[in-house]
């Protein structure tokens, strides 16, 4: 092991990652969520929810998502470098189209599209997009995560499985 590791530092200039990061093909969401991309930092456990427990994390508005198809949620609060709290919510909607539905019934006229990205839709303190078979929704806990959420999502949306 210490030639491999030897050759890599030859090869690389750098020493490996101690934590290395999730890859996108064996990635679940709540994995990403333990160990979130552009440096930001799970605050506390991941929380899933199927079709029956999600009315209970969003107050009674599940069935728009679930008549669109919902399998599951991963749900946490994260927070930036700086300590800026937000929340990542990724809904699983089992399909690229129901997650792109989604999007579209959510998305209301005060939404802008970041440049370049013309299925997110950002607004004060929020960003919302969907990729592959997710619908993202993050949501700054406070004024100064807001900034940070068009960055997260960006780096986040090449992760999703």
């Amino acid at each position: 092991m210490p030639v491999v590791l030897a050759v890599w530092v030859a090869r690389t200039g750098r020493a490996p990652r101690a934590e290395p990061e999730v890859p996108v093909a064996s990635a679940q969401p709540e994995d990403l969520l333990r160990s979130p991309p552009a440096g930001a930092r799970a605050k506390g456990t991941v929380q899933l929810f199927g079709p029956d427990e999600l009315a209970d994390y969003i107050d009674g508005g599940a069935p728009p998502y679930v008549d669109a198809g919902f399998v599951r949620l991963a749900a946490a609060e994260l927070s930036t470098s700086a300590g800026h709290g937000f929340a990542c919510d990724l809904y699983d909607m089992g399909t690229p189209a129901n997650a792109e539905s989604m999007a579209r019934r959510e998305r209301s006229a005060s939404l802008a599209s970041p440049a370049g990205w013309p299925e997110a839709a950002a607004g004060e303190g929020a960003l919302f997009f969907p990729e592959r078979r997710w619908y993202v929704k993050l949501t700054a806990l406070d004024p100064e995560a807001g900034a940070f959420l068009e960055t997260f999502g960006r780096a986040l949306r090449g992760r999703l499985p």
